[in-house]
């Protein structure tokens, strides 16, 4: 999600997440003739030993703007990337979003 809007103090951020957006799209359109799917997942806040380091005030803002009302777990990074490795044949060139719908 950062890769589509800045946050405040992120100005070296938010631009990387942008060129990681812009490169996956690139990378799918010089390996689509060899039959590479390429999609990017971008995680939302997840618990995670960084997140876990926000002050308490800043985890209570976010999860009450995530509109399913938690941060994510690794599991659900790990199972967006099964799923694409596995069942996702007619899914290519896309940025998978997995924050539970704090983008929308």
């Amino acid at each position: 999600p950062v890769g589509y809007r800045g946050l405040p103090k992120s100005s070296g951020y938010t631009p990387s997440k942008a060129a990681l957006n812009n490169f996956t799209q690139g990378i799918y359109f010089d390996f689509k003739k060899f039959n590479v799917k390429v999609s990017l997942i971008t995680p939302g806040f997840i618990k995670t030993d960084m997140t876990a380091e926000l002050p308490e005030e800043v985890q209570k803002h976010y999860k009450e703007n995530i509109p399913l009302g938690d941060m994510g777990n690794v599991s659900d990074i790990a199972e967006t990337a099964l799923f694409l490795a596995s069942a996702g044949n007619y899914i290519t060139g896309q940025v998978i979003q997995v924050d539970g719908g704090l983008f929308m």
